[in-house]
């Protein structure tokens, strides 16, 4: 009867893979953030963007409105620092994604390593499997051949 094949660090390759799959999803997550982030810093330009053109449409009119013009200035200021400010919060969610995929990296490659310690140990069972498949073979073939010689004489 043939042994079955059993992995004694099976609970430590589920709690690796666990672990794996949690941290592919914190990556997940922190790319939508940085996404979202990117996203908003793409909308500041936007609006620096209008800003202008909405100054330089303004100049072509006959009566220059000076208020209008300082708090579209100010609006732009405005919109620079905090272009400014959200491109350090990318840099910073960046930072830490690169931070997360190393460590996604880290877990997969454990992870790995157990796996292939399971298929070494899966191939060494398979092949005392087959060592004692042939000797039980080999064991009933001599039996048959002692039988036919006995029985011949």
């Amino acid at each position: 009867m043939a042994k079955r094949f059993r992995f004694r660090l099976e609970p430590l390759l589920k709690l690796r893979k666990g672990r794996e799959d949690e941290q592919k999803r914190a990556v997940a997550s922190r790319v939508g953030e940085l996404q979202r982030c990117v996203e908003h810093l793409a909308q500041l330009h936007r609006g620096v963007d209008e800003t202008i053109a909405r100054a330089r449409e303004d100049r072509g009119a006959e009566r220059l409105d000076v208020p209008t013009a300082l708090a579209e200035q100010r609006w732009r200021l405005h919109l620079k620092r905090r272009i400014t400010q959200q491109q350090g919060q990318v840099q910073g969610v960046q930072a830490l994604l690169n931070g997360d995929r190393a460590e996604l990296v880290r877990r997969s490659r454990n992870r790995k390593v157990i796996e292939t310690l399971r298929q070494r140990q899966w191939q060494e069972h398979a092949a005392a499997q087959a060592r004692e498949e042939r000797a039980e073979s080999d064991e009933i073939g001599a039996q048959a051949y002692r039988r036919r010689r006995d029985q011949g004489t």
